[in-house]
């Protein structure tokens, strides 16, 4: 008797850690971007269990991301069923909603899953974001502004406040909310040129040649679309000269350069194409606690014979 005991609870132990593999394995290639894989793991989960409202619901995200918009609704509706104040799967169904373009009743449900749970900022924010679409989209500041306050910390709704300010012509607030996600992760990109979009040079010093700046960032530039703007000085084409120019640039704080010197040449020939290229480029830049400012960035550019 006691050996079967041991076989049972094998058998239903071993069942419980498959399920939450499958379970595991879901969010694991949901949050990688590979929905396809998401879905067969949450069916599987699925599969072991029914009333699975995480699988359920991350199912139903998966299809949302593919744009099978019937099959998300289909299971995220399952996982209200399973649990009726779960306000996340409430949230997602409005998500579905609006994406079919029955953007009311959107609101409406996400309405509801701010009641279920006024503590949740993504609900917020995904209110905001639905009455952007709507014919009250001023209303989504307050929205974005509630998801803020629970969570500072919240690098999407400070984007999405930087956004809402910039897209009314409101740079102040716009370039706050940007240098707060900057402060949260410095290294994005898309932000930092949001940011460099509503920053104005100002007159300050320029920083010397040499002076030692921490910054959290340096200033960015696309090296390989960069060395491919640059025009190939023709004398050292019909020459046969190949090398590399080291320019040393200011950037200001608006990521325009302004300022530049040769480091390091290997043909003369080449550094006034070297230096034009980099003076008509658009930099990012560098970044000090979440705020833009001037610093001084070597870019090397290379000349080679195709």
């Amino acid at each position: 008797m006691r050996i079967v005991k041991i076989i049972i609870l094998f058998v239903v132990t071993s069942s419980v850690s498959f399920s939450q593999s499958n379970l595991d394995k879901a969010k694991k290639t949901f949050y990688e971007g590979n929905y396809k894989k998401a879905v067969d793991y949450s069916l599987a989960a699925i599969k072991e269990n029914s009333k699975n409202v995480e699988a359920l619901i991350i199912a139903g995200d998966a299809y949302l991301e593919i744009g099978k918009l019937d099959s998300a609704m289909y299971f995220l509706k399952n996982a209200e069923k399973v649990s009726p104040k779960n306000a996340a799967a409430v949230r997602k169904i409005g998500r579905v909603q609006a994406k079919q373009g029955n953007v009311s009743d959107a609101v409406k449900t996400i309405q509801r899953a701010v009641k279920l749970n006024d503590k949740d900022e993504y609900s917020y924010i995904a209110l905001g974001e639905i009455l952007l679409k709507s014919s009250t989209p001023d209303q989504a500041e307050q929205q974005f502004l509630k998801a803020k306050e629970l969570n500072k910390q919240n690098l999407q709704v400070c984007e999405m406040l930087g956004d809402y300010y910039q897209s009314r012509g409101k740079a102040d607030p716009a370039r706050s909310n940007y240098e707060d996600a900057l402060r949260i992760d410095a290294n994005q990109l898309d932000i930092r040129k949001k940011l460099a979009s509503v920053t104005l040079d100002d007159n300050e010093r320029d920083p010397a040649r040499d002076e030692p700046i921490a910054v959290d960032k340096e200033p960015y530039v696309d090296l390989s679309a960069l060395n491919r703007s640059v025009i190939y000085p023709s004398v050292a084409k019909r020459a046969g000269i190949e090398g590399k120019v080291s320019v040393r640039v200011l950037v200001r704080k608006d990521g325009k350069p302004k300022k530049n010197f040769i480091v390091d040449s290997e043909s003369e020939l080449l550094n006034k194409s070297a230096v034009d290229a980099v003076m008509q480029a658009r930099f990012l830049p560098a970044i000090q606690n979440g705020k833009p400012l001037a610093c001084w960035i070597t870019v090397p550019i290379s000349f080679k014979l195709k």
